[in-house]
């Protein structure tokens, strides 16, 4: 994260993601963020009505974006979202996305049938909350990792996949891989699209060992949430980053 607006948009590109290919990406977690295609294309709605809430939302009109869109098969069926767990958090303090928008991305979800845990309950600034956070919990700084004495990456991870072990406060067993984001790029310059040519995937030893495992995607970073690589694709199927994101879901899934 650079900038608390920067910081925002990351967080809508999950849904960008979630909703353009339903039927692999089955649970999210999203930290204040606002509802799919709520910038629609333009950048002072991207602005004003998916971070601020001096624009309105709009629920409807996304859901009827999102359905059309799914008809045409430019996303996948909105019913692949029915019953998928979804955890949302919101900052009390949190100025760069106001709580208005999240509860809109909240409502959202629900009107596709999904299972929405929403914990609004947080005192915390604009940032990812953790307690390994450098901040204060209402801080809105850099490098947003807000310590609100609480852990939402456990109430996330439970959420999504039903429980989780204890944290492990040994040394991890896993290792972390730097890849070259280039080689999944679409136009095959990752820095083209906004993104860093280096990519990172934690993989536990037992995952590396042959052992099944799930994935998850976390995305950070400045997205394009409202068009601004000049394409009108960017939040369905053919959409720059969301194919280059796939081109490595797909490589990890053989």
């Amino acid at each position: 994260m650079t900038t608390p607006r920067r910081a925002a948009t990351a967080l809508t590109a999950v849904l960008l993601l979630i909703l353009t290919v339903a039927a692999p990406a089955q649970a999210a977690g999203l930290f204040a963020a606002g509802p799919y295609y709520c910038s629609q294309n333009t950048v002072a709605q991207a602005l004003y009505g998916c971070g601020d809430n001096l624009y309105p939302t709009n629920v409807s009109a996304l859901e009827a974006y999102t359905r059309t869109w799914a008809a045409y098969g430019w996303v996948d069926p909105v019913g692949d979202l029915s019953g998928d767990p979804v955890y949302v958090l919101h900052g009390a303090n949190d100025t760069t996305v106001k709580k208005s928008v999240t509860d809109d991305l909240v409502r959202y979800y629900q009107r596709f049938g999904a299972s929405v845990r929403y914990d609004s309950g947080s005192a915390a600034g604009h940032g990812w909350v953790t307690p390994y956070g450098t901040l204060g919990c209402t801080a809105t700084a850099s490098p947003f990792l807000d310590d609100c004495g609480s852990d939402p990456q456990n109430a996330l991870l439970r959420t999504l996949l039903g429980g989780v072990n204890a944290p492990n406060t040994a040394a991890l067993g896993g290792t972390l891989v730097r890849f070259d984001q280039n080689a999944f790029a679409v136009n095959g310059r990752a820095n083209g699209l906004s993104m860093d040519a280096n990519g990172f995937a934690y993989v536990p030893s037992a995952c590396a060992a042959g052992q099944s495992c799930r994935l998850l995607v976390a995305l950070h970073g400045c997205w394009d949430w409202w068009g601004y690589l000049g394409a009108t694709n960017f939040p369905i199927k053919g959409g720059a980053q969301v194919e280059t994101i796939m081109n490595m879901v797909r490589r990890l899934d053989g």
